[in-house]
């Protein structure tokens, strides 16, 4: 086993306490730089 992967198997015996809720994760970048982003940011923490 290789540092830069760890086997399904592997993952999921050292999650069994744990929701083990298969997620997805997108990156993304603003177009106008931060300034909408952060103008919504409370908003949009609060809903």
């Amino acid at each position: 086993m290789s540092l830069q992967s760890l086997p399904k198997a592997e993952v999921l015996k050292a999650c069994e306490a744990m929701l083990r809720k298969q997620l997805y994760v997108i990156f993304t970048k603003p177009t106008n730089g931060m300034e909408p982003v952060l103008a919504n940011l409370e908003q949009h923490l609060a809903f």
